[in-house]
């Protein structure tokens, strides 16, 4: 499905208590606290929205996993404006950020159970750990995450999956005149 411009996917369980907007700037409103079965419960995102012509993304961290930037010199973690998870205070004022691709760079967005992932002795993967895996060579996308799955599985060692493991990636591709 195509999203429209001012449009957003959310989705999971709390989902229709979550509100973007993008027409003067992106806002992001969060009622997850309202619903009686949310009672200490909380939701991390990264929200954004890619302008396709200039490779600018505007976005919304509300305590997600920054995501990792690939430039000619590799995969770097990109410095976040940070803000509370979703759910915790009403009224909260979500602050924005961007940061601008170049041609051909990618973006990786990861949920926490990548940099979770732990052995049986509850060492993490880390945030380290997988800047290591993504920064091994270059690869497509599809085999970049194939990479990163396997570098996880070999850390943990058949240990049991304690929290989703899900990633996406994008490459960027200016559109010239």
């Amino acid at each position: 499905a195509r999203m429209q411009e001012g449009e957003a996917f959310v989705k999971g369980r709390f989902a229709e208590f979550v509100t973007i907007t993008s027409r003067d700037g992106l806002k992001l409103s969060a009622r997850v606290f309202e619903h009686p079965d949310a009672r200490g419960m909380f939701v991390t995102a990264f929200i954004g929205i890619l302008d396709i012509k200039t490779g600018t993304v505007q976005y919304v961290n509300a305590g997600h996993c920054p995501p990792l930037h690939r430039t000619k010199k590799g995969y770097d973690y990109i410095p976040v404006v940070r803000n509370l998870v979703l759910g915790i205070t009403p009224n909260y004022q979500y602050e924005s950020g961007q940061f601008t691709l170049k041609d051909k760079e990618r973006l990786f967005l990861y949920t926490d159970g990548v940099t979770e992932a732990q052995t049986a002795a509850e060492k993490l993967f880390g945030p380290d750990r997988l800047k290591k895996a993504l920064n091994q060579k270059e690869l497509t996308l599809s085999d970049t995450l194939a990479q990163v799955r396997k570098s996880i599985q070999r850390f943990v060692k058949g240990a049991d999956q304690s929290d989703d493991i899900t990633m996406m990636i994008l490459e960027f591709h200016h559109k010239k005149k």
